[in-house]
């Protein structure tokens, strides 16, 4: 398998699932979470969003929703925002 500088560059900013088809080397399918939904929680109701519905929010929108109100999730498994937004940039 190649492990080569070039073969990560090009899975940089990219899915990791993206590495594995390349054959880097050092990259674990686990390493970075697919998150696949956001639920926001506000006044009692909740709301699930894709990743795409989250990212057409308004900046402003997306910072006050991390106070706490959105939790990440990777299937059934909840994601960390810090690695959340790593993704969804």
């Amino acid at each position: 398998m190649p492990s080569s500088p070039q073969c990560l560059r090009q899975a940089l900013g990219r899915r990791v699932a993206f590495a594995l088809l390349l054959g880097c080397e050092g990259v674990k399918e686990s390493s970075v979470p697919s998150v696949d939904r956001i639920v926001i929680t506000e006044n009692g109701a909740s709301k699930t969003l894709t990743p795409d519905q989250w990212k057409a929010l308004p900046i402003s929108q997306r910072v006050k929703l991390l106070g706490g109100a959105a939790t990440f999730f990777a299937g059934a498994t909840p994601v960390s925002a810090k690695e959340a937004l790593k993704e969804l940039r």
